[in-house]
């Protein structure tokens, strides 16, 4: 069901995100991080949420939002919650990296 793929996506975001964080500690220790999964991160993100999981969570949207039952403002809330989180993750996470960016440069 579509729920259960946009939710197990919603934690594979989180185990990439952890991983991103984990490789940006690398660089505030003054290591050397792993530019490849860095690279495969950021790449990810920058194409596959808008490109696949968002449309996806448009349709759940769809389908819900007209309904008004208790059971289907619960998913609603549940789903656009997951979004606004991703969402204001997103910005973080680019925020970062510009930051970072603009440190190293």
């Amino acid at each position: 069901m579509i729920i259960e793929r946009l939710s197990r996506e919603h934690r594979n975001i989180e185990m990439l995100l952890a991983i991103l964080e984990r490789e940006l500690e690398v660089v505030d220790r003054g290591g050397r991080p792993d530019y490849e999964v860095i690279r495969a991160i950021i790449s990810y993100f920058e194409v596959y949420p808008e490109v696949y999981h968002h449309p996806q969570e448009d349709v759940v949207f769809a389908k819900l939002k007209p309904r008004g039952k208790s059971r289907s403002r619960t998913k609603w809330a549940y789903i656009l919650s997951a979004r606004m989180r991703w969402s204001a993750r997103n910005s973080t996470m680019r925020h970062t990296q510009k930051t970072r960016s603009s440190q190293a440069g």
